[in-house]
């Protein structure tokens, strides 16, 4: 061991390792790359995010936040938007999940 550091363990299950051909293949936001990898749902996404799942411009997006018709939460100074309060205001349904 260099340094004295200790080896840090990857946030991954030890059963799906990742190679290097894998990690060149993470696309710019690596957070949501890894929750799908993991097969987690994000609950949050950005606002420019949900624009495109919406077919709306950041002005609307922004009436829509103001008025209450969409949750978001302040994170430092990002404000993202809960992707349950895009589905209900667009009239989807979540797909349930297994187990539930």
């Amino acid at each position: 061991m260099e340094g004295g550091k200790t080896p840090v363990s990857p946030p991954f299950p030890p059963d799906r390792s990742i190679s290097r051909s894998h990690l060149s293949a993470i696309p710019h936001n690596p957070v949501r790359w890894i929750a799908e990898y993991i097969n987690v749902d994000p609950i949050l996404c950005s606002q420019a995010e949900a624009g495109r799942m919406l077919a709306i411009g950041k002005t609307k997006l922004g009436e829509l936040i103001a008025q209450g018709e969409l949750e978001s939460v302040r994170i430092g100074s990002r404000r993202l938007v809960r992707i349950e309060s895009i589905q209900n205001l667009a009239g989807v349904t979540p797909e349930k999940q297994e187990g539930s």
